[in-house]
């Protein structure tokens, strides 16, 4: 049970925002599955595989599918912003101490960390700096890890969102045109979703490969 006040914040509104655009955004693909299976059955696997692999995988996966390369933008865009609204006040809220979720303390404790490191150099450079640590697709970087940094500078919460959402529009407007030229140059663009979707899987075991080794260590034991 959360504490009463944890409703009145800004944090709690931007979570329900974003699970509303969430759940908006799987029943529309639900719909279009039911008028075009195929499109449905893509949109909803690169949904799922954003969250697990990110946007990079996300992108080729729709491209190679044969969706349009502005559909492919504008959805991933979407499912952006669904994860920083989403994300972003649930890491604030632990880090504050206002809230003690398990599954996320780890992560917010490596996110607080990573900001941490980072929040100088962002600072160095303003809000310019702010977007292009968004943009550039390195390890922890993105639009959640972006807008706890602001949150850490003390920047206004809109400014933090509408920096981190065009870094983020940036960073896909990149992964697109070079995404399109590789589903272009390979033909086999089957076997590209196979290595996709297996990459990412891998990619996620390698990152959460502590908790996974503690979760099996603990169920060998009698």
């Amino acid at each position: 049970m959360l504490p009463k006040y944890i409703y009145k914040t800004t944090e709690w509104r931007l979570i329900q925002l974003g699970t509303l655009l969430g759940v908006l955004t799987l029943i529309g693909i639900i719909a279009i599955y039911f008028v075009e299976a195929p499109m449905g059955n893509t949109l909803l696997t690169a949904f799922g595989l954003h969250f697990v692999g990110g946007r990079g995988p996300s992108v080729v996966l729709c491209l190679a599918r044969e969706v349009s390369p502005v559909t492919t933008l504008m959805f991933n865009f979407l499912i952006e912003v669904i994860v920083v609204l989403l994300f972003y006040p649930i890491i604030i809220l632990v880090m504050r101490d206002h809230v003690e979720i398990r599954l996320f303390k780890n992560a917010a404790a490596r996110a607080e960390k990573v900001a941490h490191d980072n929040a100088g150099k962002v600072k160095k450079y303003g809000l310019l700096g702010l977007f292009f640590f968004v943009m550039f697709p390195f390890a922890m970087t993105g639009p959640v890890m972006g807008a706890v940094i602001g949150y850490l500078l003390s920047y206004r919460r809109i400014t933090t969102l509408l920096i981190s959402f065009a870094g983020t529009f940036a960073a896909l407007l990149v992964y697109v045109y070079f995404g399109d030229m590789l589903v272009a140059s390979i033909g086999d663009h089957r076997l590209l979703v196979k290595v996709i979707i297996g990459s990412s899987l891998l990619l996620v075991l390698f990152v959460n490969r502590k908790s996974v080794v503690k979760f099996f260590v603990r169920g060998s034991r009698p």
